[in-house]
């Protein structure tokens, strides 16, 4: 049971939020009075906040959570039924039998990194008004051939960190009335604070 628990924390160790390098505040050392942030050397933290308790080096990759936005249209229909109505039509329509369809273009730092027609996968599509686009694309290339989504979902995604090292991971616990924090380093570099 404390094996599985171990396993699961160590898990859990190995997310590091992207987000949080840039916006990270310093985080206060008490045991030597100073202050570690994100980017910092291993041998700089260590004259912040002095030896660790314990080292722990993992066997797992660094996976780090990166932030996905998702383009969901759910009223593509390039022949309503009723072509004078097609600005009402394409507001209120719904996927229905043949004459639906529903696309998913997911979006990592303004780029096209995966495509969904009708819950399959695709490099590349063109049901948009006829105007293609493809993974690799720009953003902007999905606005133009498809307009405003029917939806934006912001959400994320983990990604195995390109590193031929493994983090490690130095544990502090001071006394019963300080918190224990960890230090996570990878390649040499302070990489999480949890």
């Amino acid at each position: 049971m404390t094996k599985i628990i171990k396993h699961i924390g160590l898990l859990s160790l190995l997310l590091i939020t992207t987000t949080s390098f840039a916006e990270q505040a310093p985080f206060y050392c008490p045991q030597k009075h100073g202050y570690v942030r994100i980017g910092m050397t291993e041998s700089e933290a260590l004259a912040a906040c002095g030896q660790p308790s314990s080292i722990e080096k993992s066997k797992e990759s660094a996976v780090e959570q990166v932030p996905v936005t998702q383009l969901i249209y759910t009223t593509l229909n390039p022949n309503p039924v009723y072509e004078g109505y097609k600005l009402v039509y394409r507001m209120w329509s719904l996927p229905i039998g043949s004459q639906g369809s529903s696309l998913e273009v997911d979006i990592i730092d303004q780029k096209i990194t995966a495509i969904r027609f009708n819950g399959e996968s695709t490099n590349a599509s063109s049901v948009c008004n006829n105007r293609s686009f493809a993974v690799g694309d720009l953003a902007d290339t999905v606005f133009t051939a498809c307009g405003s989504p029917s939806h934006v979902n912001q959400t994320f995604v983990n990604r195995r960190v390109k590193s031929k090292t493994k983090p490690v991971t130095w544990i502090y616990s001071s006394d019963p009335y300080q918190p224990t924090f960890r230090l996570i380093f990878l390649d040499g570099y302070l990489r999480a604070i949890q």
